[in-house]
Formats: C-alpha cells, sequence, structure tokens
C-alpha cells in the first residue's frame, strides 16, 4: 500500500515537484456554462513560439440551440489578442484584448451569439502563444483543429494534435439594455433594445399597443416612433 490508503498529501507551499513549468490555477464561478466545446483533453500541453503572432482555429458543430458566451485558451501577460467568430462562415463576432496574467483565461463576449443546433461555428484566435495538446489518446477529426502556418492553414490532425481553445455555451440569457430616448416630433430617431443575441423576438409595448421586431446581427431591436410631443412608456 502507498499513502494513506492509496494517496498522498503534498502542500500547496512544497518544491518537491516544482520545475520551471509549474503553474497554478483561480477558479472562479462568475458565470454557469451549459456546455463546453473542445478539443484538449489530456495529454501533453506544449506552448510554442512565444512572442510571434500565431493564428490557430477550431471547428465545432452545435449540439442544441444555443448562445456562445465566452471562449478560453492560454496567453502572455499584458500580450495583445484578436479573435473572430463565424456562424456557418458568416462572420458573427470580432474583438480585442490583453489578458492581465499568464495562463488560461476565459474572456467573455461582448454580445451574444445565438446557434441552432447542428450550426457550425468557428473561431480564429490571433495570439502571442501557440498552446497545443500533443500525444494525446482521444481521437481527432480531420479538419476540426488548424494552425495558420507559411501562409497556409495546416492541420494539426496530422500531428495527432489539437489548439486549446474551448468555446463556452449557455441556453438561457438575461440581458437587457436600453436607453431613455429624446425624440423632435416627426424625426427618424428610433428607440432601440440591445437583447444580446441575434435573430430574436422582441416585443414593444407602447400605449397598450405591441410591436413585433426582430434583433439584428448586433443584437439590436429597434421601432420607429410616430406620436405626439408627450412622455410615453415602453415596455420591452
Amino acid at each position: 500500500s502507498y499513502g494513506d490508503k492509496g494517496y498522498d498529501y503534498i502542500s500547496y507551499y512544497d518544491v518537491s515537484f516544482l520545475t520551471e513549468d509549474s503553474m497554478g490555477f483561480i477558479f472562479e464561478n462568475t458565470e454557469e456554462y451549459d456546455t463546453n466545446y473542445q478539443y484538449d483533453l489530456g495529454w501533453t500541453i506544449n506552448f510554442y513560439a512565444p512572442n510571434k503572432i500565431n493564428t490557430i482555429k477550431n471547428t465545432f458543430t452545435a449540439v442544441e440551440d444555443t448562445y456562445i458566451s465566452a471562449f478560453g485558451s492560454w496567453f502572455e501577460k499584458d500580450k495583445p489578442f484578436t479573435y473572430e467568430i463565424y456562424v456557418n462562415n458568416e462572420l458573427r463576432l470580432s474583438g480585442s484584448g490583453n489578458s492581465s496574467y499568464n495562463g488560461y483565461h476565459t474572456v467573455s463576449l461582448s454580445e451574444y451569439i445565438s446557434i441552432d443546433e447542428d450550426d457550425e461555428f468557428y473561431i480564429i484566435l490571433n495570439n502571442t502563444q501557440l498552446p497545443l495538446i500533443e500525444k494525446s489518446r482521444q481521437y481527432f477529426e480531420k479538419g476540426h483543429s488548424l494552425v495558420y502556418q507559411n501562409n497556409t492553414w495546416k492541420d494539426l490532425y496530422y500531428n495527432n494534435a489539437a489548439a486549446c481553445i474551448k468555446i463556452y455555451t449557455q441556453k438561457e440569457i438575461n440581458f437587457l439594455k436600453t436607453e431613455d430616448l429624446v425624440k423632435y416630433y416627426k424625426n427618424d430617431s428610433q428607440f432601440t433594445a440591445n437583447v444580446g443575441a441575434s435573430g430574436k423576438a422582441v416585443t414593444f409595448e407602447i400605449n397598450g399597443n405591441k410591436y413585433s421586431r426582430t434583433s439584428n446581427e448586433k443584437g439590436i431591436a429597434t421601432i420607429n416612433i410616430n406620436l405626439r410631443p408627450g412622455n410615453y412608456t415602453i415596455k420591452t
């Protein structure tokens, strides 16, 4: 037998296993994600070409109707990164940022992206890290994880590897943003409601009348206001 029924204890402060590649994890359950789309499950994570902009791409197929709300990967502290997210080959969101620390970081999106079951979606990440999972026992599919090298996409399937990018989704979101509208009589100003996702039905209620609209690709629904001067309350 070994240790206490096969288990042993070591303090976080013990340096016995310390190497130059040691790391720690900070877990913060600030968002409740329903699904984690990923390929980087065990075995060895290696990091290549630090301080150089690297481009990696992971493609997934939606298993249900849901919303993309975040992605995660490995970053260097204070180094810039950019990303693009596509659904069925249509660009739905792009953004940029800087990681506040070295290591794995979950990046919340500026808006939710709605996807339907069987939709194909992918993320392209430009980053100073090139994190790859290698020597894994899992089966990788062709064309699902790529790295851009020498002006062409290289399929990591042939190296028994995958890029370390995860996509997080949520089935239910609670997001609504509106602002008061000051409108001059018969001008072109519109009342807007940001619901955080595109293609969603939005109902506006004005003076007891209801009007249905659909949010655009930026998650915004709009309605024209053609009323006499006065103060009005709009329910969304």
